[in-house]
């Protein structure tokens, strides 16, 4: 068995990332959440057969991005969910980011003393998705 790190390059595309995310369900705000086996951080994974080798293939949003927005440089790079939802894998909800941006829109997301979740689950609007997008590319969490 093989893992992502030794997919060929030229399998990111959109059309494996449709073959990947078969049985995930889109909700109303967008998110298309992933509907088959998740590790202990609520992050998708799967097995999947490409040119006849098979992968075991973990951070399923990782991938999905990467299909549809190019290889990401650095395995210090975070995927972050604008949505909040690790098991989202809707690729217009993840930006890529340093792990302190991506404490910084928890912050934002859950707004008390110490920046702790304060109610678990709830999704965000769109227009809250957008905020937040905005923010982070003017820089607002640097």
């Amino acid at each position: 068995m093989l893992y992502v790190k030794d997919l060929p390059n030229h399998a990111f595309t959109e059309e494996f990332a449709e073959l990947i995310m078969d049985g995930a369900v889109k909700e109303e705000n967008d998110c298309i959440i992933w509907t088959k086996t998740l590790d202990n951080k609520g992050r998708g994974i799967r097995q999947v057969k490409f040119e006849g080798v098979s992968y075991q293939l973990t951070n399923i949003h990782r991938i999905i991005y990467q299909c549809y927005n190019g290889k990401i440089k650095s395995e210090k790079e975070v995927c972050m969910h604008i949505c909040h939802h690790p098991d989202c894998v809707n690729h217009n909800h993840i930006l890529i980011g340093t792990h302190f941006q991506n404490m910084q829109m928890e912050k934002v997301r859950y707004p008390n003393e110490n920046g702790k979740r304060r109610v678990k689950g709830g999704r965000l609007s769109t227009k809250q998705h957008e905020g937040i997008r905005l923010r982070l590319i003017k820089g607002k969490f640097a």
